[in-house]
């Protein structure tokens, strides 16, 4: 090691020789950082660590292309925030989901969220508590049993005692309905963030 050389900048040295030590000690300094940063998208323990995962398989993969003077935080968080969209894509197909993600990322990596930010889910939430209340009262208990209670259609299906179609059909236009609304509040990307966590 070079003398007065900074720990992550000579971790980094020897993971480009291929050093396991090195690839083992940079994942204890950015696993549990990484796994908030994909917990919050994803709201799934296992969808986040497959992301974690995912991405120090890349940094191995990469490491002699890992330039010496680059934050090696932008680096993997650059390939976790790459995976995220990736996975969010294949469940709806939407750019807003880029959008979305794209906008928070930096300010996770960096570990400098603004409160306002973290108050945003918060406020979203109780913005989808109102509005449910509005809606007709089969589609109610459908919407809490699908979203608060995470239960599959045919489980929703057997609580209220309704048809599985029905579920499916009534599910589908207070979705409908619950996106017209937010997009007039300009919270569409958080829509789609919440329909990625919807059992189906």
């Amino acid at each position: 090691m070079e003398q007065n050389e900074p720990i992550e900048q000579q971790y980094i040295r020897e993971l480009k020789n291929s050093s396991r030590k090195a690839f083992n000690a940079l994942y204890r300094m950015y696993c549990a950082r990484l796994y908030a940063f994909a917990y919050q998208y994803t709201k799934s323990k296992e969808d986040a660590e497959e992301i974690i995962q995912d991405t120090f398989t890349k940094l191995w993969t990469y490491r002699k292309s890992i330039r010496q003077e680059e934050s090696l935080a932008s680096f993997l968080f650059q390939i976790a925030k790459n995976l995220l969209i990736n996975r969010f894509h294949s469940v709806v197909n939407s750019p807003l989901f880029e959008e979305y993600v794209v906008a928070h990322h930096e300010a996770v990596c960096l570990e400098t969220e603004s409160a306002s930010s973290r108050l945003e889910f918060e406020e979203f939430r109780e913005m989808l508590l109102v509005y449910i209340r509005q809606l007709p009262v089969t589609q109610q208990k459908i919407v809490y049993c699908r979203l608060f209670d995470e239960l599959t259609p045919p489980e929703t299906a057997q609580k209220l005692q309704l048809s599985e179609q029905t579920v499916r059909n009534q599910f589908s236009l207070a979705l409908k309905s619950l996106r017209r609304y937010l997009l007039s509040k300009n919270l569409l990307g958080l829509f789609f963030s919440l329909l990625y966590v919807i059992k189906t």
